[in-house]
């Protein structure tokens, strides 16, 4: 149950870690993010496709966008089509 416990401690990191440090600086202006995810079922952790139950990673951004006032929009790709957008977007 431990090592349960560290992985979620680490999702919550590497999840929260990038988007606090992105709305933080002083560059960044948007409203609205777009979030990519896989369209596979990673449950607890994510469910981007699944209409009721999203996960931990959605359930820690919606709870952001209600403290903060910013919109997230999940867009829920293929693998490899995922890793297309990210490289045009880069």
């Amino acid at each position: 149950m431990k090592r349960f416990g560290n992985s979620i401690r680490r999702f919550v990191q590497m999840a929260v870690l990038p988007v606090t440090c992105t709305l933080s600086s002083p560059f960044v202006s948007a409203d609205t993010y777009i979030v990519g995810a896989q369209n596979i079922e990673y449950y607890p952790y994510y469910n981007f496709s699944s209409d009721h139950e999203k996960g931990l990673g959605w359930a820690i951004l919606e709870a952001f966008s209600k403290q903060s006032g910013h919109r997230f929009v999940y867009l829920s790709m293929p693998v490899k089509r995922l890793q297309i957008e990210l490289k045009k977007a880069m």
